[in-house]
């Protein structure tokens, strides 16, 4: 649980940081719609509601060669800097 948290945040973060590049002015209301993210050996996507949450998310994430599948909901913010 720990590692799909922490491989949740790595993903998030490096997604706000790519579509940084692209938006004037990213705001939460500029992430939504489906996301996609692979950190390690997790891949999967996220839908953001453009109001800080996620309303669905999976992923798929291979820890010492068992393959677990997991969904997940939370929160997210875009920091002004």
């Amino acid at each position: 649980m720990k590692l799909q948290k922490l491989c949740f945040a790595v993903a998030l973060l490096a997604t706000m940081i790519a579509s940084g590049a692209r938006c004037a002015a990213c705001t939460d209301a500029t992430v939504i719609g489906v996301w996609g993210f692979q950190v390690g050996t997790a891949v999967g996507q996220f839908t953001a509601d453009g109001t800080g949450k996620i309303t669905a998310g999976d992923d798929t994430v291979n820890q010492n060669g068992k393959v677990i599948k997991q969904t997940f909901t939370g929160t997210y913010s875009v920091a002004a800097n």
